[in-house]
């Protein structure tokens, strides 16, 4: 028939430099988190592996699910992605249940593990505009409806209403980046980056704390002993290391003077132990996973292949711009973490499934891709 195009199936290996270099990543994360985590287990009287084997067994559970997805017809992911959108819905609704840590509802636990909800949005807001960016696109629905901003201002604001900024502020990132690149109108994205900057100010000023941090960055993080110590201390840690480092696990600063410093500054930790080699090395590795994320995106055999391919890579690539950006003292602290190598169970999980996507794309791309 005239206009109907089939995909042609040439293989089905993935693309095993992607592969490589997610397998690089993931070891290398789990040596640092090691090293900078088993301070403070052994201080909190726990076991040295204690948060080291949390992070394994989310990394397991990951990659088990990403080896299925990278098997499964993506079109089974777009045919269910408003119910996918409404589980992650229902499922960020039960951290105010477990109740509030240091002000804040983020958490599910479930015996010893913890689970963040608002790391979900990632891969169901990927999948849900990937679809409907096709769907106009294809020219089976004629415009972008409002069911796609009012669906982006409730995911903003409830994880706003989780008194958590940072993912609030990626996922608008995301989702700005996304319809960016897709066919959306330029005045639409105008009026859009107005609305989001609003919204930007009235979350900074709705917490004195946010303000703080924010008015000390531009200030030049002078107040060394209050808002800016952390800031102060990781760039510190960051810049000891020199050019190959103290050794992995000879660092000083994860010993008590950094604060988180195997969560949200494990990059500093990488400086200090590894020095400059070590992280110019493990930035070009994200550069390269980036790299073949956004070329397996270019050359997927359909539009929705690409959209996901594109989300998921700006997905891991923009949390490791923004985590190593404020470390290096670019930008203030905003709590978003290291994909591979911060602590936390839950972006260990979700980054995995992101992998899994993209190998999923990446094989048949650049196959030869459709024939009428």
């Amino acid at each position: 028939m005239e206009g109907f195009l089939m995909e042609k199936q040439r293989g089905s290996s993935f693309d095993t430099m992607l592969l490589a270099v997610i397998l690089l990543l993931a070891g290398s994360g789990m040596a640092m988190l090691f090293s900078a985590s088993y301070p403070d287990a052994v201080n909190s009287g726990k076991p040295f592996t204690y948060f080291i084997s949390r992070q394994a067994l989310m990394f397991c559970m990951g990659s088990i699910i990403a080896i299925i997805v990278a098997y499964m017809p993506l079109n089974v992911f777009s045919n269910l992605n408003k119910f996918f959108l409404i589980a992650v819905f229902a499922l960020n609704m039960l951290p105010p249940l477990y109740g509030y840590v240091n002000g804040a509802s983020r958490w599910i636990r479930i015996g010893a593990l913890s689970i963040q909800p608002s790391e979900f949005y990632k891969i169901a807001l990927v999948l849900y505009l990937a679809t409907d960016f096709v769907r106009v696109e294809s020219g089976r629905k004629k415009y972008y409806s409002t069911s796609v901003f009012t669906v982006v201002l409730i995911v903003i604001q409830i994880v706003w209403l989780q008194s958590d900024l940072s993912t609030t502020l990626f996922i608008v990132g995301l989702c700005g980046t996304m319809f960016f690149v897709s066919k959306f109108r330029f005045k639409m994205l105008i009026l859009l980056g107005l609305a989001l900057g609003l919204l930007f100010l009235l979350f900074i000023l709705s917490e004195p704390y946010r303000l703080e941090r924010l008015t000390s960055h531009m200030g030049g993080n002078t107040d060394v002993k209050g808002s800016s110590y952390q800031i102060v201390k990781a760039k510190e840690a960051l810049l000891a290391g020199g050019i190959f480092g103290r050794g992995i696990g000879s660092g000083s600063y994860k010993m008590g003077s950094l604060p988180e410093a195997k969560s949200d500054f494990i990059f500093a930790i990488v400086g200090e132990e590894l020095g400059f080699a070590g992280v110019l090395i493990i930035i070009l590795l994200f550069g390269f996973l980036a790299f073949k994320g956004y070329y397996i995106a270019w050359n997927a055999t359909d539009k929705f292949k690409s959209y996901v391919a594109f989300g998921f890579t700006t997905c891991i690539f923009f949390q490791m711009l923004v985590n190593t950006a404020v470390v290096a003292e670019l930008l203030p602290t905003t709590g978003i973490t290291m994909p591979f190598f911060s602590q936390g169970g839950t972006s260990m999980l979700v980054t995995m499934i992101m992998c899994g996507f993209l190998l999923n794309v990446s094989r048949g791309s650049d196959r030869g891709d459709y024939y009428e």
